[in-house]
């Protein structure tokens, strides 16, 4: 069994390896990118993963001002 802080390092280094299927917390930032935020059971972190917006996230306030 390894300490904390090596699987710390690890996922730091090497990328995070068990991370949660669903996100706790999601955003759609003002320049168009989706953030989730995910739980890595490896290193026992909250982790920031940035990802493609699907066609399905209703596009932001800001998109539809000169309609």
């Amino acid at each position: 069994m390894r300490c904390w802080m090596f699987e710390r390092w690890r996922c730091y280094w090497q990328g995070h390896r068990d991370l949660s299927p669903t996100s706790s917390y999601g955003g759609l930032l003002a320049e168009g990118r989706v953030r989730d935020l995910r739980f890595c059971a490896a290193c026992d972190n909250y982790v920031w993963m940035e990802r493609p917006r699907n066609s399905v996230e209703l596009l932001p306030a800001w998109e539809n001002l000169n309609v």
